[in-house]
């Protein structure tokens, strides 16, 4: 786990987190070669944790892909 998650998850970030899960279907977006399973269970910073939580740029991730 980052420094950045060491106090926990907000109720805010579990409820975004859970949508944009469900947004996509809990389908992976990133498709790394070689590590994923397709199924997502996280969600992915695009733009990084600096550029906030907006759902443009958020998208659901295996654990691999987003590690």
């Amino acid at each position: 786990m980052s420094a950045s998650w060491a106090g926990g998850s907000t109720t805010r970030w579990r409820k975004l987190r859970l949508w944009i899960l469900e947004r996509d279907g809990y389908q992976c977006k990133l498709r790394l070669p070689g590590v994923c399973t397709g199924y997502a269970t996280h969600v992915h910073h695009t733009m990084g944790k600096a550029a906030g939580d907006d759902p443009r740029y958020l998208v659901a991730s295996c654990a691999p892909c987003n590690l």
